[in-house]
């Protein structure tokens, strides 16, 4: 699987900081500018970035994302978390997986620029935010078309594989859209709103695509006891085509997006190094099982 390999071998992203005007809060705790573009595709809103080896060819962004598209069998997407795409952090990181990997990747609007607002304080709501009412407007009848038209525009275009990669919220999407198939290959960083063990479940019956889940110490919505239970229905073989759980001690929710730099622990975490962390787990699964990888490899 070419794509696993190149998740395998890239570097990681380098040591980032914290904004010194900022050091308690850490949603824009990755410094850098965005070099991506917003587009438009089948109607939805995407923050796109260009695959390494196109950037800066063409005139202007527009250019060089067409360009970045042509003769490509294969992309990424990535879907944020509640706060949506675009908070600095999940840019970057979209831009890094796109240089890294050497293949497009596309950070998709979910919720139609119906973002849950940024709180007074780090990872948290406005106070009074009627997240039950918001939840209601953003279910899998609203989010997978949305899903499924950027996935149609990219085959209309050639794309023959796609990985995808989400955070919290989008977490739950990795799953869906593992479950029919749509993507060859998924990643989530403390999914959030599984249902367990009906999630897992739906998915050791119905997908193709191996999954890596980074999970973390300090997580109400994927626990220990969430934790245990997906192991014991995807792990040890269970699920054929390759799963692999990390787990980060003294990280909390939220680490994959917006971590704080300051705790050694978090600093590694998936937020660091996506593209390693995103299916690398995976290829030393199948490392003893010849067989098995050569299927993986052939994946995508």
């Amino acid at each position: 699987m070419k794509l696993l390999l190149l998740l395998l071998l890239v570097t990681t992203i380098p040591m980032l900081i914290i904004r010194a005007e900022k050091p308690d809060d850490h949603r824009e705790c990755l410094s850098g500018k965005a070099t991506g573009k917003l587009i438009t595709m089948n109607g939805v809103k995407v923050y796109a970035a260009s695959a390494g080896s196109d950037r800066g060819q063409g005139k202007g962004k527009k250019a060089g994302i067409r360009k970045s598209m042509v003769g490509r069998r294969k992309a990424v997407l990535v879907f944020p978390d509640i706060f949506g795409i675009d908070l600095i952090n999940i840019q970057l990181i979209t831009d890094k997986l796109a240089a890294d990997l050497d293949v497009p990747a596309f950070l998709v609007d979910t919720f139609s620029g119906d973002d849950v607002p940024d709180g007074p304080q780090p990872n948290a709501m406005p106070v009074g935010f009627d997240i039950i009412e918001w939840q209601k407007r953003h279910g899998p009848q609203q989010i997978l078309p949305l899903i499924g038209n950027v996935i149609k525009n990219l085959t209309d275009q050639g794309v023959q594989r796609v990985a995808a990669t989400g955070y919290c919220f989008g977490g739950k999407y990795v799953f869906l859209s593992l479950d029919r198939n749509w993507i060859q290959v998924g990643s989530t960083s403390h999914p959030s709103l599984l249902t367990i063990p009906n999630d897992p479940l739906e998915l050791r019956a119905k997908s193709h695509g191996p999954l890596l889940i980074n999970s973390c110490e300090f997580d109400p919505q994927f626990g220990a006891e969430a934790q245990k239970q997906t192991d014991a229905i995807l792990g040890n073989g269970r699920y054929e085509p390759g799963y692999k759980r990390t787990y980060y001690p003294g990280a909390s929710h939220g680490f994959g997006i917006r971590a704080n730099l300051v705790v050694t622990l978090q600093k590694n975490a998936p937020l660091m190094n996506p593209t390693r962390r995103l299916s690398s787990g995976l290829m030393r699964t199948y490392d003893t099982n010849k067989r098995k990888k050569e299927k993986l490899l052939n994946l995508l």
